[in-house]
């Protein structure tokens, strides 16, 4: 699905239709960055990119960033920023399983889109 705000469209999602939405709601001049991991994807309509004259970047998850003055890979800073309380994860948290429900943890993450579940903890 992709997001805009301050315009920019963030796909995250890789399929056909996300980048065909990222690319249709973003304002024009705006800026779309697709996330993740390249594919190879058939029959995407780019007019939009300079029918709107749209700014198109690619990110992969795993860079590198100058953060407080040295160079960390994004990841690091990602978990960084967590340590420190600056980033709360907790309302991902969609299910929560005892240790000794665990084939019931496995079953609901096997089965993420039909259980509506983003991420599982167990809880001891």
């Amino acid at each position: 699905m992709s997001s805009s705000g301050a315009g920019i469209s963030k796909k995250c999602v890789g399929n056909r239709r996300s980048i065909h939405d990222a690319l249709r709601f973003a304002r024009n001049g705006g800026k779309v960055v697709l996330l993740g991991l390249a594919g190879i994807l058939d029959r995407i309509d780019w007019t939009m990119v300079w029918l709107k004259e749209l700014d198109v970047k690619g990110s992969f998850a795993y860079g590198a960033e100058d953060y407080k003055g040295k160079r960390m890979r994004t990841l690091e800073i990602a978990i960084e920023l967590m340590r420190l309380g600056k980033v709360d994860l907790t309302p991902l948290i969609t299910h929560r399983f005892p240790l000794e429900k665990y084939k019931d943890a496995f079953a609901i993450v096997a089965n993420k889109g039909r259980a509506s579940c983003i991420k599982a903890i167990f809880e001891l």
